[in-house]
């Protein structure tokens, strides 16, 4: 990677509107890039590189590669004849960044081996954290993820981040930009602290914990403000402390708001059983207590943050997609919570927890069950929705070998469109959302109240998962990566998923290769990727492309999803959405097998 290329990666990860990665000073960077190259061309030329080679930081380099391998990996078509690009196609920017993460990784732990007691540095923080994320990406909750992010909490207690405003940490502070600094240590501290807190209501090992307590820390929120006001402040005399108003867009609103929600998943997380963390809220009442906290921090959403709401001024251009992705990471939570209690004529309290079911008592499972429904309802109209639109945009960048246009709705950007189809955080989200939808579909039928029934009209739940099918589907025959995604989670819930196990560890075997993986471009009726008067709105058709795949059909029978790698040898089975949601009469019976689904479906997510 040159010098050259690894200033543009670095452009197109401050401007990428895929992520809330704001742990980084552009400037900052671009001067350590300068400082790492300038050193690294006189280890070329010296005669001994033995002594040199010690010149070189290894947590700069690890964050130069991080950085990089993020960027390749969001690239998309619309972004390959933009200037300063260096790939020639997504495949080729897919493998380059799977290299270049595994490099950093590679340098992070051989570093960390031979670093001096307590020797880190903010650089080693901001590469892990980047690099936790690029993982959660490809391949969601899973240990590695859990692993990296431990990793980063680690590393960011050395490096001192929970402590930023002690009088130690200040005097330790060199005088050079330390204004910015001091606040890039607070987004890197309140990101991982917020990732911590969210991964306690997300499932597996980590469920019902946290590893970061409010009372064990003493760094302030990060402010409201863009890059370019830190380096306009810095004389001010109160330049650590002045901020924008919240109703005022910056860069940071979406990422303040997701603290706001970390915040409210800790205390989710607190209210659970004494010695029984890995229990969910057992009480009506106390779950719509918590449910005050979803609906306090959505009543107080600038304006702005709502979807129907016009792109304000001055906002930045990325702003449209990750206020999306604000509004998924607060509906799917809230319908989190909810979900215990989402099967009527299923009580999920232990015996010694059981209510008497008084008029009030059943109002308030109601209640619960109606918020979690309009919760995931919501989940899989906004995904469906960028789905469609990511969709229509990668199959106009393979017929128009890439051009100008909009990844989302309202969101024109010179740095290209943002695939929302290939990234984890929506594939997830969407797929837990429509369980939610399915088990309400076939859960017992009690008397329901007139809202009740209009809050699980069967048609509209039908309809959700339909379209949820359709993009779903879509996305594994556009993307490799969503298509590992997908196959995993459907694995998840399907009753005979160990007899596909081996199917699935083949296909996490070829982890390293997959963009040599390619989609049978072959769907029955029921799940075409023909986007047709879906709510008023004409879709494309969408078919896999690519330089380095192959299409193949793959078996018969209306086999949905299956796919082929480039030699056209048989890969995965097909996905099958629509028959597994139909499955679920005969999949679950019991309250311990809802239990299990859920269980599955939130270590897969």
């Amino acid at each position: 990677m040159t010098h050259d290329v690894a200033y543009s990666l670095l452009h197109m990860f401050v401007n990428n509107p895929c992520h809330l990665l704001v742990v980084i000073h552009e400037p900052s960077v671009r001067s350590l890039m300068d400082s790492f190259y300038s050193c690294l061309a006189g280890i070329r030329h010296a005669s001994s590189t033995d002594s040199a080679v010690t010149k070189l930081n290894p947590w700069h380099a690890a964050l130069i590669l991080s950085i990089a391998a993020t960027s390749a990996a969001l690239l998309d078509e619309g972004m390959l004849n933009s200037s300063g690009c260096s790939f020639t196609s997504t495949e080729e920017a897919t493998r380059s960044s799977l290299a270049w993460g595994r490099a950093a990784q590679q340098i992070l732990e051989e570093a960390r081996e031979t670093a001096a007691m307590g020797s880190t540095s903010l650089e080693e923080v901001q590469a892990r954290a980047i690099l936790a994320y690029l993982v959660y990406n490809r391949e969601g909750y899973s240990a590695r993820f859990r692993f990296l992010h431990s990793c980063s909490v680690a590393a960011a207690r050395e490096a001192g981040l929970h402590v930023v405003e002690s009088g130690r940490a200040a005097a330790e502070e060199p005088c050079i930009d330390r204004v910015t600094r001091r606040e890039i240590k607070r987004r890197l501290w309140w990101h991982i602290t917020a990732t911590d807190w969210m991964s306690g209501v997300m499932g597996g090992p980590f469920d019902g914990s946290y590893t970061i307590h409010p009372r064990h820390m003493r760094t302030r929120l990060p402010r409201n403000l863009n890059d370019n006001d830190l380096s306009a402040l810095a004389a001010r005399h109160d330049a650590d402390t002045v901020t924008f108003p919240l109703n005022v867009p910056t860069q940071m609103s979406c990422f303040l708001q997701r603290i706001r929600l970390a915040e409210i998943c800790r205390s989710i997380i607190d209210a659970r059983e004494p010695s029984h963390p890995d229990e969910d809220v057992l009480s009506c009442a106390r779950a719509l207590e918590l449910d005050s906290l979803f609906r306090s921090a959505l009543d107080d959403f600038p304006p702005f943050m709502r979807l129907d709401a016009p792109v304000p001024p001055g906002a930045p251009c990325h702003f449209p997609l990750q206020r999306a992705i604000i509004n998924i990471a607060f509906h799917s939570r809230r319908a989190r919570l909810h979900r215990p209690f989402l099967l009527n004529g299923y009580q999920p309290w232990p015996a010694h927890h059981a209510p008497t079911h008084d008029g009030r008592q059943r109002e308030q499972y109601q209640q619960c069950r109606i918020t979690c429904l309009d919760s995931a309802r919501a989940v899989v109209e906004i995904v469906v929705a960028l789905f469609e639109a990511s969709l229509t945009q990668a199959k106009s960048d393979q017929a128009a070998g890439a051009g100008a246009g909009a990844g989302f709705p309202s969101s024109p950007s010179s740095h290209g469109r943002p695939l929302a189809h290939r990234l984890a955080i929506f594939i997830s989200h969407l797929f837990a959302a429509c369980t939610v939808l399915a088990c309400a579909l076939h859960a017992p039928k009690t008397t329901e109240s007139a809202s009740d029934k209009a809050a699980t009209n069967e048609l509209v739940i039908k309809e959700d998962l339909s379209r949820a099918c359709r993009v779903l589907e879509a996305a594994g025959r556009e993307s490799p990566v969503a298509a590992r995604l997908v196959q995993a989670l459907t694995n998840s819930l399907r009753p005979s998923r160990d007899k596909n196990a081996a199917a699935t560890d083949g296909l996490d075997d070829q982890r390293a290769h997959y963009p040599h993986v390619s989609c049978a471009d072959s769907a029955p009726a029921s799940t075409s990727a023909d986007f047709t008067s879906v709510r008023g709105h004409h879709r494309g058709v969408v078919s896999a492309g690519g330089n380095a795949q192959t299409q193949a059909h793959v078996g018969g029978g209306g086999r949905a999803g299956a796919y082929a790698d480039a030699g056209g040898n048989p890969g995965i089975v097909d996905f099958g959405l629509d028959a597994l949601w139909s499955d679920f009469p005969g999949m679950l019976g019991s309250a311990d097998n809802w239990d299990e689904l859920f269980s599955s479906i939130d270590s897969s997510c």
